[in-house]
């Protein structure tokens, strides 16, 4: 267990250095209800982070706390419930599917440049983290042999301000790992375990951070340690942040440093998930290492290899993929696949479309299409796009053809239905409707009275609508203006439609004015 600057625990209340340090808590009602119960204002403040929290506590504070007998019995109890969870009691779903499949020693290490677990944790921009969060919360949940890997934000992703002109800019907020539910990794003697990768000609370092996210130990990269250049230290800065070349240093670290971190731990993964192009170089890395000893194997190994890399592909528009110039990719790369001996535009090829245009810049989903055995979209529509989108890699195919399959999305139900409809769905459901898997079990929801689930509607309504209120009176006030029109601004009886985060242009906003009357339609029904 990390130290961390925080007053000593009562005795009582140490079950809370163990709750906060698993990120569980971020789907536990229960979890997240302790730690509120301590200092409200402070939960709040600390965007729900419990371990800011703790480290911030008044000591009489939690004196007071730790001669509540309720409040402590409360505490033992969600210790407990983690004790059971962490280990398998009762036995999730993979420990069953395991015993029929006869296939215990699957290990699956999941890629991803963005995963959102809790706001405490601020790596994560939008629906590719959210997506990427809830597959660990639900791995989690499921017994899912599944390790993470990702990368450590120090100034996370920018908090979004607004000028008094409208026009949207960003600030971003140095993050201390120390204050976050975050253990360093270290090496036998103590020390930080360090991993290292090849940036133009040298060789930089990441340490490793691991978050538990229930059984699911997520590992993120970071570069700001001094053992490293100053401009290596800043690859790990931002994300989505800098320019086209940072972005290639920072894909370098995940998938490179990424796969050299899991074998640096003991941890050899039996697939490798790449979600979004970002993490192919996991992909190479994983040729490069199967390949050791070997001359110009490059090619029959990825072959060999790609049934145990499956891709997940996202943005069904150009823009949405990395791409990166050719003399980028040979001032960072060159070198690399040059001790592979792999020739270099053979290579190159991999990552365009025609292998003999030299001022076609590197795709990086073509790379991860071509290296992978599998790949899916996330929606059935995205698999026929995709197909489409992606028809010329496999160009002797028909385009229903294309070995790109659907997967739709889904999302970590105790993370997103909000409690009044959690407690709907208790009392008409069942009490274990967050497991409940039986479909007749899930056909009583058809008889939830209207009136119930609109009143289950209005309170979170409500909430975000004060919640938005509070955001626009802080924004006011800053800017020096009145604030007093925050107080009635938006309308609870109104439809509403936001923007979260990044108003990107390959998100196409303009599409939902496009086409009025149907818009007109829509809402009307």
């Amino acid at each position: 267990m990390p130290d961390f600057r925080a007053p000593d625990l009562p005795t009582s209340l140490a079950p809370l250095r163990t709750i906060a340090y698993n990120l569980r808590w971020s789907w536990s009602r229960r979890a997240c209800a302790v730690f509120e119960r301590l200092d409200k204002t402070l939960w709040t403040a600390s965007r729900q982070n419990p371990v800011y929290l703790l480290s911030h506590m008044d000591p009489i504070g939690l004196e007071i706390a730790a001669r509540d007998d309720a409040y402590v019995a409360e505490v033992q109890s969600v210790d407990d419930e983690l004790t059971r969870y962490m280990q398998r009691d009762p036995a999730p779903w993979f420990d069953r599917y395991a015993e029929e499949s006869g296939d215990p020693a699957m290990r699956i290490a999941y890629f991803s440049a963005e995963f959102a677990i809790s706001e405490a944790l601020p790596i994560f921009s939008g629906g590719l983290g959210v997506l990427a969060g809830d597959h660990l919360k639900s791995a989690s949940d499921l017994g899912v042999p599944l390790v993470a890997v990702g990368l450590l934000y120090r100034q996370g992703y920018f908090e979004q301000r607004v000028n008094s002109a409208g026009q949207q800019y960003e600030k971003y907020e140095p993050i201390d790992p120390n204050m976050l539910p975050l253990t360093l990794e270290r090496r036998p003697d103590g020390e930080p375990l360090t991993v290292a990768f090849p940036i133009l000609d040298h060789r930089a370092y990441a340490q490793v951070w691991r978050a538990d996210v229930g059984r699911i130990p997520l590992y993120l990269l970071d570069t700001d340690i001094p053992s490293n250049l100053a401009e290596d230290r800043s690859i790990t800065d931002r994300l989505y942040g800098g320019d086209n070349e940072h972005r290639l240093r920072q894909e370098i670290v995940l998938g490179i440093g990424g796969i050299r971190a899991l074998g640096a731990l003991g941890i050899q993964p039996s697939v490798v998930h790449l979600n979004e192009g970002h993490a192919a170089f996991a992909a190479v890395e994983r040729v490069r290492q199967a390949e050791v000893g070997e001359s110009a194997a490059f090619a029959a190994t990825a072959q060999r290899l790609a049934q145990g890399i499956v891709f997940t592909t996202h943005t069904p528009v150009p823009a949405g993929h990395d791409m990166f110039a050719t003399h980028l990719m040979e001032r960072y790369l060159g070198g690399y696949i040059w001790d592979m001996r792999e020739p270099w535009r053979r290579f190159l090829a991999l990552g365009r479309h025609d292998p003999t245009d030299d001022d076609e810049p590197f795709n990086m989903t073509l790379l991860a299409l071509r290296l992978s055995g599998r790949r899916n979209g996330v929606s059935r529509l995205h698999g026929e796009v995709s197909r489409r989108m992606w028809w010329g890699v496999w160009p002797g195919l028909a385009e229903e053809d294309v070995p790109i399959v659907h997967i739709t999305n889904g999302v970590h139900l105790p993370t997103w239905v909000a409690e009044p409809l959690a407690r709907v769905y208790s009392d008409y459901v069942g009490r274990d409707w967050e497991q409940a898997s039986d479909e007749v079990q899930w056909q009583r929801a058809a008889h939830i009275p209207l009136t119930a689930l609109w009143n289950a509607r209005q309170e979170p309504r409500r909430s975000l609508l004060d919640y938005a209120r509070r955001a626009l009176k802080l924004q006011a006030t800053r800017r020096g203006e009145n604030a007093q029109w925050t107080e009635s601004a938006l309308d609870m009886g109104a439809l509403t439609v936001v923007f979260a985060r990044r108003f990107a242009t390959y998100k196409r906003a303009t599409l939902l004015l496009s086409d009025p009357e149907r818009l007109k339609k829509i809402i009307a029904t």
